[in-house]
């Protein structure tokens, strides 16, 4: 069946159907990537719940969903819960079965990255984001590895993943955008989505309800599922904010391409924000704060305010601007940046099969 094309093993941490947030949309776009560039995917994908989504047979050759082992011993273990509850034989016997290279979708998924009969394989970590402390140990000991690639998500991962453990590359996060489709013109509203129930979203949002739009009159949409209560009671008392978590993925788009301004803080620097990319491709003006750029080179297609009056002013600023044919341009040149999937799929398929 596989006799003369290219064939790769993907392990990923969660079923990668719908692609609705960052973790997974990475995983499920380099996988239509590598479709386009020829290349078959077999997927092994841990299940929650029995969640499985089978939509994934067309751009995989084959699918195999494991369910995840929640037993209260896994609590003790030695090895962090999130991995130790990814462990099933029957994937180790499936990759065992001929030598492919294997790609590692997160920390999550490395049960068997250091299994003594997977020595000799070709091996790929995907670092979505440099892990928490409770994972810190075990994150040094499997990069430490020699015979594990890591496959950075950002420029900045990328300096310190090669400066702390070596044998790393940079291959940037891939998205659902081939090319920009920023629409000119004006919209009346600013724009802010992400999953609400992340902590750093929900710390984002409340930052644009408080320290924002309670000071001005303009409209804002906050689009994600599960907000919490604390956001939910704050926008409660302004007529210029709403928050929208019933919406599906297409009426997120709309809002985001209809949007004047998309605003995007972040408090915490990891790895590249897809909603950010997201932004860049297919919306009008991006305002954003020094984190949500950091280590990216995206600085200058955003407007950048960090203090709430900073914040403010840019607002009103972007408020009364169209968003011109020159700005669609200079947009533009992110197609054919580290952000594009055709540069992440060529620089990705070269270092799975590195002798065609």
């Amino acid at each position: 069946m596989h006799s003369n094309h290219k064939v790769v093993h993907f392990v990923s941490f969660a079923v990668p159907f719908p692609p609705n947030y960052g973790g997974v949309i990475d995983v499920y776009y380099k996988i239509v990537k590598l479709k386009e560039l020829g290349v078959s995917v077999i997927l092994h994908a841990f299940t929650y719940d029995g969640r499985q989504q089978e939509d994934l047979t067309s751009i995989c050759e084959e699918v195999h969903f494991y369910e995840r082992e929640k037993s209260f011993l896994d609590q003790f273990s030695l090895l962090p819960f999130i991995v130790k509850s990814r462990h099933n034989d029957s994937l180790l016997s499936r990759l065992l079965e001929d030598d492919y290279p294997i790609v590692f979708e997160g920390l999550h998924s490395t049960f068997f990255i250091q299994h003594p009969k997977l020595k000799y394989r070709s091996k790929f970590l995907r670092m979505h984001n440099i892990e928490s402390k409770k994972l810190k140990r075990y994150e040094e000991r499997v990069l430490r590895q020699e015979d594990i690639s890591i496959l950075a998500i950002s420029e900045k991962d990328q300096n310190y993943l090669q400066n702390t453990f070596g044998n790393s590359h940079f291959v940037g996060a891939f998205h659902s955008f081939n090319e920009v489709v920023s629409m000119e013109g004006k919209g009346d509203f600013a724009f802010y989505h992400g999953k609400l129930d992340v902590a750093e979203n929900n710390e984002a949002a409340i930052f644009l309800v408080n320290k924002v739009f309670s000071k001005t009159s303009y409209r804002l949409v906050i689009a994600g599922a599960n907000p919490s209560k604390e956001l939910l009671e704050c926008a409660a008392n302004l007529s210029n904010v709403q928050i929208e978590s019933t919406l599906s993925t297409n009426e997120i788009h709309r809002l985001l391409r209809e949007a004047q301004i998309n605003v995007l803080p972040t408090f915490q620097s990891t790895g590249v924000k897809l909603k950010l990319l997201s932004a860049l491709f297919s919306g009008r003006f991006c305002l954003v704060n020094d984190t949500m750029v950091a280590g990216t080179s995206l600085g200058h297609l955003c407007t950048i305010a960090n203090t709430p009056d900073e914040w403010i002013k840019s607002l009103n600023e972007l408020s009364i601007r169209n968003f011109t044919s020159q700005d669609v341009a200079q947009r533009r040149s992110i197609e054919s940046s580290a952000f594009s999937n055709a540069s992440n799929g060529k620089a990705l398929y070269a270092l799975l099969f590195p002798s065609s």
